[in-house]
C-alpha cells in the first residue's frame, strides 16, 4: 500500500487545532492493521505556503511506532495556504511510477479547511492530475471556516464516498 497523509498547517488552522489533529491521527494509526507480512510506503505531508515531506517504508512490525513518532515531531507552520502545491507534491514526489506496482493501492488522506491562497482553478488542475494517476483521495475538512467547494474539488469520485 502507498499511503499519504497530508494536513494543512497554515495560519487559518490554529496551533491548538493542529495539535488536536496530530493527536487524532496518532489514535487512528493505533487502529490501523496491515495484513500480515505487508509493508507500506507512508508519506506525511504538512503544508502551508511550503510543503514539509516525511516519507518512509514501513515494515509490518514497526509501522505504528514509526508513523506516531513522525507525527509527534511534525511542526506547525502558520503562514498562507498553498493547497495546489501540496497536491502537486503528492503527485510528483509520492505517487511516482517506480514505487509499488500497478496493483498497489494508492491512497491519499488530506485534512484541510479548504481555504486557499491560490486560485480554485489551480487547485482543481492539480486535483485532476492526481486523480488521473488513480490515487484515491479522501478529504476531511477541519478548522473553523471550512470551504466545502474546495474540498469537494479535491475528493475522488464519487465525492460522497471520499468526504
Amino acid at each position: 500500500m502507498d499511503l499519504s497523509i497530508a494536513f494543512d498547517s497554515s495560519g487559518s488552522i490554529h496551533p491548538t487545532l493542529f495539535q488536536q489533529l496530530k493527536d487524532n491521527l496518532i489514535e487512528l494509526v493505533e487502529k490501523l492493521e496491515l495484513p500480515f507480512n505487508q509493508e507500506a510506503f507512508v508519506s506525511l505531508i504538512g503544508f502551508s505556503d511550503r510543503v514539509i515531506l516525511s516519507e518512509f517504508y514501513v515494515p509490518n512490525s514497526q509501522y505504528k511506532m514509526l508513523i506516531k513518532t513522525r507525527l509527534e515531531n511534525f511542526p506547525y507552520q502558520g503562514r498562507s495556504t498553498a493547497t495546489a502545491l501540496a497536491l502537486k507534491s503528492i503527485r510528483e514526489k509520492i505517487f511516482v511510477q517506480d514505487r509499488g506496482n500497478q496493483f498497489t493501492p494508492k491512497i491519499s488522506i488530506i485534512y484541510l479547511d479548504g481555504t486557499n491562497n491560490e486560485s480554485l482553478d489551480k487547485v482543481k488542475l492539480e486535483a485532476d492530475l492526481l486523480k488521473n494517476k488513480n490515487v484515491n483521495s479522501f478529504v476531511i475538512g477541519y478548522g473553523n471556516n471550512i470551504n466545502s467547494t474546495s474540498i469537494e474539488i479535491i475528493a475522488s469520485e464519487p465525492v460522497n464516498n471520499f468526504l
